[in-house]
């Protein structure tokens, strides 16, 4: 049996430090990390970057009318005046043209032209400028192209890259008839349609709920990888392999489409594709987890299977910060294969960093994640990259001071070689002594900050009442426990300060945390341990937990749907009656949790078809009157995923064979015909 692990530690740092630690913010960049350049007062509409072979890093965003703005910074974060306008490049429309105002993506071309991608109504936009900002008229008409594939048929580019042989191919979402497609388009040099690729210039995929294109990448043998979600497949990152003539290459994954789950319940959004060295493709996005947003990760084999040596089968959900609201744009690869996610997180720009095998690498920043603030307010990061050096430059816009501006922040990628820590515990003080007694437990999913000044705080939280928090520089830190509800007043001590004036210290401190009289508050959760295919094994983790004060007892039920038989559980249930499992539960501390493993077989067609909808509610009821029962209810839901074979027979006899032949040991010659028309891979072929 496969034991599942989750653990959750988030933490956020803001500002630099005069040492220089890994995924701590570049000082040497901009002003102290953070470059910035005002747009206008109108909201700036989509935004993308791109970094020079020379350095040299370009933004871009819209006004959402008729104007594209360009801002060009040396590699010091500073503006590049030499580049259009005082450091800025406009794109409007020529006369009975209409631009749009969505900036989408860019790219360079090996002679230094930059391409512009983008929306102008229901038609893709390219625009290409030279070096200096300025439009190439060589391009297009007066430096801009215009495409549409059919009357009213709208198209949404999301990305651009130039091949090696200089063609220009874009990616992104059609609709037509309300029906989204999957949309390539490649274009020649000069900006013309190249009517050898696809169908006239075209490649298109849906699927009876249609399909989207969110991003793009180029394998080393000109195969276009299409990244973005299939309807069908609820949770699914999906992947089209095209090969260089528009046509999908049928060898890559299930008939050129690769797909992973990435997300249980939720359709999430495909952000990027990377392409590792090894050719292996990594696919990041977000989606709604819970009542949250998390981030989903996925890689696949060059055969479009999923690669299982990476997180669970091939997938990872993970967070930047307790699947707050998290906005991934990038995973980039180091040179030891190590993997950088990054993004915003409510505001912030973030970062984290997995092991090439998938798992947190708690060597990075500060227990392997980090968020800093962006300035101003509502700042979003759109894009992101690693520099040759393995430093990170996240893009993005922000309202300061009422004006949209851009934004960019630039990351460290060297070693830590100096810290200092504190550490310590959260316990109950159920008697209010300030003393951890022994019949006094320590408070699980409790968050507590450590602040040095504004510009350099940290938040952590502490999944089983055990906080260790490293990499603080010298300096007074103070650190102060965060209340988890309102059963909860202050702590002892109130706040506490750590003070160094060298490093490798290491400060402990146990917070006693007051309880107030309060109600009784249980919660419980519920998650899928894989995918419902009828015939086969599956199962669910049930998790419940204490969130008030006094300790709690009750039962917990479990209704699975009619169309799963429920097998066995870990720990065993108390009773069985249909659809309902249950189990009682008694003495259950505030703030502690248990799980419960669930086994269930889905049953056979026609009891159980993909297609069908599985559902699966978890209940939790205290034995005393509560009056939050919000978090009493949790509900998975799941499509049913199977392969189909509509096989036939047949015999060269047609049916019949006189006496004669068989005398003579004639041959019965048979023709089998076998096809997976289902919705997932065909595993026992018989």
């Amino acid at each position: 049996m496969k034991k599942i692990y989750l653990l959750l530690i988030t933490a956020f740092v803001v500002g630099s430090s005069a040492i220089a630690q890994e995924g701590v913010i570049d000082a040497a960049f901009g002003n102290k990390g953070i470059a910035t350049t005002n747009y206008n007062t109108v909201s700036m509409n989509g935004h993308t970057s791109v970094q020079q072979p020379d350095g040299k890093i370009i933004m871009a965003s819209g006004n959402g009318t008729n104007v594209v703005t360009l801002v060009r910074y040396k590699t010091n974060g500073t503006a590049d005046i030499s580049f259009g306008t005082s450091g800025k490049a406009v794109i409007a429309a020529p006369s009975g043209s209409f631009l749009g105002g969505t900036a989408a993506s860019l790219t360079v071309q090996a002679d230094g032209k930059i391409i512009y991608a983008g929306n102008s109504s229901d038609k893709i936009v390219l625009a290409r400028l030279k070096a200096n900002g300025t439009l190439d008229s060589t391009f297009g008409t007066a430096g801009i192209t215009y495409k549409s594939y059919i009357a009213s048929w709208l198209s949404e580019v999301w990305k651009v890259i130039v091949k090696p042989n200089g063609k220009i191919v874009t990616a992104g979402t059609g609709t037509y008839n309300s029906k989204k497609y999957v949309e390539v388009v490649q274009f020649l040099v000069n900006g013309g349609i190249d009517s050898s690729f696809g169908t006239n210039g075209f490649y298109h995929y849906t699927a009876s709920q249609g399909a989207s294109c969110f991003s793009m990448a180029l394998l080393p043998n000109g195969h276009i990888l299409a990244g973005g979600l299939i309807y069908n497949l609820i949770g699914s990152m999906s992947v089209i392999n095209l090969l260089p003539n528009g046509r999908a290459d049928s060898t890559y994954g299930t008939n050129g489409i690769a797909t992973c789950l990435a997300f249980t319940t939720y359709k999430p959004i495909l952000c990027r594709l990377t392409v590792q060295p090894d050719n292996k493709v990594l696919a990041v996005g977000y989606g709604q987890f819970g009542s949250g947003q998390g981030i989903g990760v996925a890689r696949f084999k060059t055969d479009g299977k999923r690669d299982s040596t990476f997180a669970y089968e091939g997938t990872l959900t993970t967070t930047f910060r307790n699947f707050d609201n998290d906005l991934p744009q990038n995973v980039a690869v180091q040179a030891d294969g190590k993997l950088v996610i990054s993004g915003s997180s409510n505001g912030r720009f973030a970062l984290m960093r997995l092991k090439p095998n998938g798992t947190t690498d708690t060597t990075y920043a500060r227990l392997g994640k980090m968020l800093t603030a962006m300035p101003g307010t509502n700042g979003i990061v759109n894009y992101s990259f690693m520099q040759p050096d393995g430093k990170m430059v996240l893009t993005g816009i922000s309202n300061i001071s009422g004006v949209f501006s851009f934004v960019a922040g630039r990351f460290e990628q060297t070693p830590i070689s100096y810290y200092n820590t504190v550490k310590g515990i959260f316990f109950s003080d159920y008697n209010n002594n300030g003393i951890k007694d022994s019949s006094e437990w320590l408070m699980t999913n409790i968050k507590m900050t450590v602040q040095k000044k504004t510009y350099d705080s940290l938040t952590a939280f502490s999944s089983d009442g055990r906080f260790q928090l490293e990499y603080l520089d010298t300096g007074a830190y103070v650190s102060s426990f965060i209340a988890p509800t309102g059963c909860y007043g202050g702590s002892i001590p109130t706040l506490h300060t750590t003070a160094n004036t060298t490093y490798f210290n290491t400060d402990s401190v146990d917070f006693a945390i007051q309880r107030v009289p309060c109600v009784r508050d249980v919660a419980v959760s519920l998650w899928p341990l894989g995918r419902m295919r009828p015939g086969f094994a599956s199962g669910y983790i049930l998790q419940y937990q204490n969130v008030g004060t006094d300790t709690a007892a009750g039962t917990i039920e479990f209704i699975k749907s009619g169309k799963v038989n429920f097998m066995s559980a870990v720990p065993g249930q108390v009773s069985v009656s249909g659809d309902t499992v249950r189990w009682n539960y008694s003495g259950l501390k505030p703030q502690e949790s248990h799980i419960v493993q669930i086994h269930i077989m889905v049953k056979q067609p026609p009891a159980a078809n993909f297609g069908d909808n599985i559902n699966a509610t978890a209940i939790i009821k205290s034995d005393i009157f509560e009056p939050n029962l919000q978090n009493n209810k949790a509900i998975v839901q799941q499509i049913a995923m199977g392969s189909y074979d509509p096989n036939d027979k047949t015999e060269n006899h047609a049916g019949k064979i006189i006496a004669a032949k068989v005398a003579a040991g004639e041959y019965l010659t048979y023709t089998i015909r076998f096809q997976n028309t289902g919705n997932d891979t065909a595993i026992n072929v018989y």
